[in-house]
């Protein structure tokens, strides 16, 4: 492991834990759409949906590190970009 020396360290430690915020504040939004769509089965509602998110993200993070392997970082990162695209032409007028 690579490890920042100097006055770098604060900084890579800031970024860290503002990237781990960043990446946990859309579970509790995920499981509250989850459980209004079964509302009598709140528990299967939240399980479901943590366990389906881990689980994808546990899946295709090796398959864009062998992307990013054989090409570039950008070539990886550019497919997690796709779904949004849909979602954003398809969103409801307020």
């Amino acid at each position: 492991m690579v490890r920042p020396r100097g006055p770098a360290w604060p900084t890579f430690f800031a970024f860290v834990l503002l990237a781990a915020a960043g990446l946990h504040i859309p579970f509790s939004l995920q499981i509250i759409i989850s459980q209004g769509h079964l509302p009598h089965r709140v528990g299967t509602a939240s399980g479901v949906t943590l366990g389906l998110t881990v689980s994808i993200g546990g899946l295709g993070s090796p398959v864009l590190g062998k992307i990013a392997d054989h090409t570039s970082l950008r070539t990886a990162l550019i497919p997690l970009g796709a779904p949004k695209k849909p979602a954003a032409v398809d969103r409801p007028k307020a």
